[in-house]
């Protein structure tokens, strides 16, 4: 069902409006007790789920994109 809007006696049809999603990456340190760098390292790759995201991150030039999958499941909506 499309509403519309009117507007200077013309009727036009309304926008709809979309959820796109989008994704892009950040570069930043974390800090990790260990006693290598080796073991520091397999320390972030084993937990990462659990690791804290970095809080002075940095946004990598040109990683944004869209997430053509994720907005085709929101035009249901």
């Amino acid at each position: 069902m499309l509403t519309f809007l009117k507007k200077a006696d013309k009727v036009l049809p309304m926008m709809k409006t979309y959820k796109i999603g989008v994704v892009w990456q950040m570069y930043g340190y974390v800090d990790v007790e260990a006693n290598s760098l080796e073991e520091a390292v397999k320390e972030v790759e084993d937990g990462g789920g659990d690791m804290p995201l970095p809080m002075d991150g940095e946004y990598i030039e040109g990683s944004f994109e869209v997430d053509v999958e994720g907005s085709a499941l929101n035009e249901e909506n």
